[in-house]
């Protein structure tokens, strides 16, 4: 079972490595007034929900997001898996992913993984959901800029 929840979590923060482009699928559309999150240490708040499992851990990261391209790369990022199909939307502080992924070790294929959330100059908060083997998975990440 800790395999299935190891590949499960991994699958979760997989992404695909291609950053959109603004006009990529027609979905992510270009906003002129957005302020994505300023580059810096931001502390961050990491919940996993796995049935009636809830796992939480808290650490310290350095990011650099403050741009739409670096954005888009951080949210759909590649950790190992293949991912495709990926449609990606951000704009006006809300951003959304949905992709299709294979697991690292190939085993298992076609789960879709859905993320969405919002942004501000100093904060994200994301949550990324999808149903493995009939049991429903749910991530939440919150972070939050460190002052200086």
């Amino acid at each position: 079972m800790r395999s299935v929840i190891g590949i499960a979590v991994i699958i979760l923060l997989a992404g695909c490595s291609k950053p959109s482009s603004p006009n990529e699928n027609g979905k992510a559309e270009a906003a002129a007034s957005d302020s994505f999150p300023q580059k810096g240490n931001y502390h961050v708040v990491h919940d996993l929900m796995q049935g009636s499992e809830n796992k939480r851990e808290e650490f310290d990261l350095w990011l650099d997001v403050s741009d739409r391209g670096k954005f888009v790369g951080q949210l759909a990022k590649d950790d190992g898996t293949n991912c495709r199909d990926k449609d990606v939307a951000i704009g006006g502080g809300s951003f959304s992913v949905h992709m299709t992924c294979d697991a690292p070790d190939g085993d298992i294929h076609n789960i879709g993984i859905d993320r969405r959330g919002t942004y501000s100059a100093d904060s994200i908060d994301a949550t990324a959901e999808t149903v493995l083997w009939g049991t429903p998975m749910r991530e939440s990440y919150s972070y939050r800029l460190k002052a200086n």
